[in-house]
């Protein structure tokens, strides 16, 4: 992504974790779309990092259970454990309490993209 050093970027952080993990001697190229504002605390780098963690753990043929992918995840950055889940959760990082999609009621969402850039991190850091 412009702007963001190649370490920094969690999708790259989260490939170099799995490939140690999993022993893997694999490479591979990512390109990321976004379509939500960097910095806007939605989450969006939790969520490249969970998916890169998903996708390449089957592309290179690890299969590893999903605890330790989980665990490579956290290290990379706390909300892409969650995310890797594929479940709501009421709680961030490693720290989950998976809910079923019949407990959350409906809601209507408004999303404000302000000229500023803020850390996930920082907004959801538990004090």
């Amino acid at each position: 992504m412009p702007g963001i050093a190649e370490g920094d970027d969690l999708a790259v952080r989260a490939a170099r974790l799995l490939q140690a993990e999993g022993g893997a001697r694999a490479g591979v190229e990512i390109e990321l779309e976004k379509n939500i504002p960097i910095g806007g605390g939605l989450g969006g780098g939790s969520s490249d990092c969970a998916t890169t963690l998903a996708v390449l753990n089957r592309l290179w043929g690890l299969d590893l259970p999903k605890e330790r992918a989980r665990r490579a995840g956290a290290r990379a950055r706390g909300g892409c454990s969650v995310l890797s889940f594929r479940r709501k959760c009421l709680r961030r990082g490693d720290r989950r309490a998976p809910r079923r999609r019949s407990d959350c009621p409906q809601a209507w969402y408004v999303v404000l993209v302000p000229p500023v850039a803020v850390s996930t991190r920082a907004i959801f850091a538990v004090a």
